[in-house]
């Protein structure tokens, strides 16, 4: 939460993140990435100003927060991910086009999904007692009278309920183990 400059209205964190929401919305590539934030740094902002001064800083300063994304080499013609028993694949197994647009040295894939994976992002939800809580409020206070308050009381969620009994028998699923400190269980 570090000010961006002195008597910045804005922190280092939000004019990143800000930053590099625009250059993927744009689709702008990482050496543009490298060039603007530099100039932003060094030319525009009033020095000594925080802002990193290269993609792989703003990269290390997201990953830190848990926002880091996943790739996945994909087929030119959508047949499959390039993921499990494929990983090493070269050729796609469906239509036999390449994974690569060189096949030799195996770089620059012709399709990427980039993807946010969920699992640390609902471990940060589970982070603190109080957030917990808050998570498992429909499991705890949901009220069956046939009037709908809440998501958990739609028709998809009752389908969801009558499908999946496991997860209906246990809601605290996620095992939550917290110290006497409030520490994070996941690690």
């Amino acid at each position: 939460m570090k000010e961006l400059y002195a008597d910045s209205k804005c922190t280092k964190l939000v004019a990143t993140i800000f930053l590099m929401n625009l250059c993927s919305i744009h689709g702008i590539n990482y050496k543009f990435v490298d060039e603007l934030f530099a100039f932003l740094c060094h030319h525009l902002l009033p020095k000594p100003n925080c802002l990193a001064t290269n993609y792989y800083a703003t990269r290390a300063l997201t990953q830190k927060l848990g926002l880091n994304y996943e790739n996945i080499h994909g087929c030119a013609n959508r047949c499959i991910l390039f993921q499990g028993d494929h990983k090493d694949d070269v050729n796609c197994p469906k239509c036999g086009s390449v994974q690569y647009k060189d096949v030799i040295n195996k770089v620059l894939p012709m399709k990427v999904l980039s993807h946010f994976p969920i699992i640390p992002r609902l471990q940060c939800l589970f982070k603190t007692p109080t957030m917990s809580e808050l998570m498992l409020w429909q499991s705890q206070n949901s009220i069956v009278n046939g009037l709908m308050r809440h998501p958990c009381d739609s028709k998809a969620w009752k389908h969801i309920h009558q499908k999946f009994l496991d997860f209906v028998a246990d809601p605290y699923n996620v095992h939550l183990d917290f110290d006497a400190n409030g520490v994070n269980p996941f690690k």
